[in-house]
């Protein structure tokens, strides 16, 4: 399952993560990043591992329009500097060049 939604901004990101994945159906999402000539490279979000997975879970069984979305997405948000990035590759270098291409 998968998705080549862009975006240029981690809280939307987030968001898109949200919905598209969730963790008791889907070990990791790869993060593709695509600035510059050749790209930084992608970045594994091994959602799985989180340690809001479960709770993560439980809300989407409630639906988009629970109250738990908000919380989650933060965290999910928060969670993305635990990324497994590209070799030699610095987190705050990866995050803010997504945030830099708004």
């Amino acid at each position: 399952k998968g998705t080549n939604r862009i975006t240029k901004d981690t809280r939307v990101l987030s968001e898109d993560i949200f919905e598209w994945f969730d963790p008791k159906e889907t070990r990791k999402v790869v993060v593709k990043h695509n600035e510059g000539a050749s790209g930084m490279g992608n970045a594994e979000f091994k959602i799985q591992n989180l340690d809001f997975a479960g709770d993560w879970t439980k809300c989407k069984s409630r639906g988009s329009g629970d109250p738990c979305k908000a919380e989650i997405v933060n965290k999910i948000e928060k969670a993305l500097w635990a990324m497994e990035f590209p070799l030699d590759m610095e987190p705050k270098v990866f995050i803010q060049g997504i945030q830099d291409m708004g």
